[in-house]
């Protein structure tokens, strides 16, 4: 069996020369493939717009709050029950930490 004519400069590598039969067999697969894609994105797109973008972890600024709560006994009867209440709002968490002087500044 005869090999095909190679068009191929000599000295180029074996895996660089792709011939027309190679590439008109390998489309239907790359098509196949960005059909698929094509097909997910929109379907993804569309079942984000109608249920909310919002569904990872945490929640959205300006909602929700964490609350901790310890109840400490004490062996003379006495019980303390002690809440934390701490916001899960990036914004405002990050205000926590601004010294009230430079927040009061930055309001006026």
């Amino acid at each position: 069996m005869e090999n095909p004519p190679n068009n191929c400069d000599p000295e180029t590598p074996g895996y660089l020369c792709i011939t027309t039969e190679e590439i008109l067999s390998a489309l239907p697969i790359i098509f196949g493939i960005i059909l698929v894609l094509g097909v997910y994105a929109i379907i993804r797109h569309e079942y984000r717009k109608f249920w909310g973008y919002h569904n990872g972890p945490g929640v959205t600024p300006g909602q929700g709050d964490t609350l901790n709560v310890a109840l400490l006994n004490f062996e003379s009867g006495n019980a303390v029950t002690h809440v934390q209440r701490h916001t899960r709002d990036p914004q405002k968490h990050a205000r926590g930490f601004v010294p009230s002087r430079a927040y009061k500044k930055d309001k006026s």
